[in-house]
């Protein structure tokens, strides 16, 4: 009986040293495991412009990177920090100094796409890479409005996708307008005839960069 407690008091004892040395090793190898670095550098924004229907880079876009100073509403206090053009791959860079009390977002155009604006915010002090900012490319809408016999007067023609409005119509007209290109758009017009207004509305799709042609009868 006592061989058998003292066999177990060494056991016991052989147990604690282990785990005694288990909690070392563990303790150890968790100091020693360092954290990533924190990046204290720049502010950088990096990145590609690319056209939302076809997936390509757009070259020639202006990216401008507006600073907006943080309590104020809407545009106020809005400035420029910097403008750049895409390369022939659609890319831009930049890296700059951030100030205390603004934040920073990123607006966009290019020759026959459509603008935007502040869809793309820049955290401080970060490096914003890989930014992929789409932009949508115009289609072109030409719209005859023709005059069905019998000839009649109409008092008011408004079109919104032109956001044109016609008065005293009599005369076959030729309206123009542009909206989002590769994609089906529907539109509304209102026609006014003797004091009675009539409401329509048509989805056509719209080639990007090209001119569609539709009718409208009155």
């Amino acid at each position: 009986m006592q061989n058998l407690t003292a066999t177990h008091i060494k056991l016991k004892t052989l147990f604690l040293s282990l785990s005694s040395v288990f909690l070392i090793l563990l303790f150890t190898a968790t100091k020693c495991k360092k954290d990533p670095p924190v990046y204290t550098g720049p502010t950088t924004a990096i990145g590609v412009v690319i056209d939302a229907t076809t997936n390509l880079p757009v070259k020639g876009a202006t990216v401008t990177i507006i600073k907006h100073e943080n309590g104020q509403f809407g545009g106020l206090g809005d400035k420029v920090e910097t403008k750049m053009v895409t390369d022939s791959s659609g890319g831009f860079s930049y890296s700059f100094e951030p100030e205390n009390g603004f934040s920073y977002y990123i607006d966009i155009d290019a020759k026959y796409y459509g603008h935007v604006s502040a869809e793309y915010s820049i955290k401080n002090h970060e490096k914003n890479e890989n930014l992929r900012l789409n932009i949508s490319p115009n289609g072109y809408i030409r719209i005859y409005l023709i005059n069905e016999l019998p000839k009649d007067t109409a008092q008011s023609i408004y079109v919104n996708i032109t956001k044109k409005t016609v008065y005293d119509i009599y005369r076959d007209t030729v309206l123009y307008g542009e909206y989002f290109g590769n994609k089906s758009n529907t539109f509304s017009w209102w026609i006014i005839k003797h004091n009675i207004t009539n409401k329509y509305s048509a989805t056509i799709y719209l080639k990007a960069f090209d001119t569609t042609d539709f009718t409208i009868k009155y």
